[in-house]
């Protein structure tokens, strides 16, 4: 009961997060949609310097790795002829910036002063040029928040700022779309089981299930990187509340695999569990009180989720050839659960540790782009 009410608080919290980010995020001053022209790649003929030497690159490079563990480096670029309406756009994913021009500072995303944080959140970044800027030196200076002696390297875009935002959102609409599919299916299951009649047979792990649904689903269209388009502050509080859905969907999952197979009498799961609902609520005071950031302890949440996801694996196999051995066959209603439930948790695990692959080994601003294909897979199966 103890372990259930810390759930349901793990939620409420969120959701009241989630309103108090609604409350006080302004609206967009302005309608940004102009000139429609398509974007093009501008990662071409740029020179990178680290303070201790300058490469010139022909095409830039995912990565870079900074000497002296470091964590910061320039990319400098000569502009040739500026029009009105021209821009250059790129996504920073926890990386401070400030663009120069002529070693004039013309922009910079920091986190204030006052927040306990060390990257200012996410966003796609702009800097509308115009023809003043024309031969002028562009300095784009990323400090990269977590990690040492390796840099991050944006795709860098030309074009209008609107050319650019329908470059990626046209890009990214299939990942929406499958995003608010699962919030919506999710939120049909929690209806019809706030209505189901007890003598339908469907057990109490379905509303684990719906709640699991929602969660992820918020989570992978935050991580789609869209909302950076339209939401222009409090973009650091949209970064954290896309860890905080990811932590409450490892506790849901826990509780589904624990109500469906276990009846929630799983000793492993339930302490894994416990685990899980407590290490959402310290990373949180940490993040709170500035001592580590979400993204600092966010391998713990992974760790988690994996272990629980193998775990499920072999407890499934080993569940169905006890099954097996009791009934002496193979074909019973709940050997084919248990042979289903194998193949989703396969498909979460696997799609889970290809995301993982591309966070460290990419530069793409999703990073659930196949997380949010299985997701929906396990939800149906």
């Amino acid at each position: 009961m103890k372990k259930g009410l810390a759930i349901y608080l793990q939620i409420t919290f969120f959701v009241v997060y989630i309103v108090a980010i609604l409350l006080f995020v302004p609206k967009p001053e302005n309608n940004r949609i102009s000139n429609l022209r398509d974007c093009e790649d501008y990662s071409t003929g740029w020179v990178i310097d680290d303070h201790t030497s300058s490469f010139y690159y022909d095409t830039l490079p995912t990565f870079f790795p900074v000497a002296n563990d470091g964590k910061d480096l320039w990319l400098c670029k000569k502009l040739g002829d500026i029009t009105d309406d021209d821009c250059i756009g790129f996504f920073s994913f926890q990386q401070q910036i400030r663009i120069y021009l002529d070693e004039e500072e013309v922009y910079r995303f920091v986190p204030a002063p006052y927040i306990k944080s060390k990257t200012p959140g996410n966003r796609w970044n702009f800097l509308p040029l115009d023809d003043s800027a024309s031969g002028k030196t562009l300095t784009i200076h990323i400090h990269q928040c977590y990690g040492n002696g390796k840099v991050t390297i944006p795709t860098i875009y030309h074009g209008t700022q609107s050319g650019i935002m329908l470059h990626y959102l046209s890009k990214e609409l299939p990942s929406t779309y499958l995003s608010l599919a699962m919030i919506f299916v999710g939120i049909l299951l929690l209806i019809f089981n706030m209505l189901r009649k007890d003598n339908l047979f469907i057990g109490d792990s379905l509303k684990w299930l719906a709640l699991f649904a929602i969660f992820r689903g918020i989570w992978s269209y935050i991580e789609g990187n869209t909302y950076s388009f339209f939401v222009e502050t409090r973009l650091l509080l949209v970064s954290q509340m896309s860890y905080m859905c990811l932590k409450t969907a490892v506790v849901l999952y826990l509780q589904f695999l624990n109500a469906t197979f276990h009846k929630g009498k799983n000793k492993f799961l339930r302490i894994l569990t416990i685990c899980s609902i407590s290490e959402f609520f310290l990373t949180f005071v940490h993040q709170s009180l500035g001592i580590a950031d979400f993204a600092d302890t966010v391998v713990i949440t992974h760790a988690l989720l994996l272990v629980a996801g193998v775990y499920t694996c072999i407890d499934v196999v080993h569940n169905f050839f006890k099954l097996r051995k009791e009934t002496k066959i193979f074909t019973t209603r709940k050997h084919y659960s248990y042979l289903m439930q194998l193949l989703a948790t396969l498909v979460i695990v696997v799609f889970s540790i290809i995301d993982l692959i591309r966070y460290y080994t990419t530069n793409s601003p999703d990073i659930a782009q196949f997380s949010r294909i299985a997701d929906i897979i396990y939800v149906m199966i």
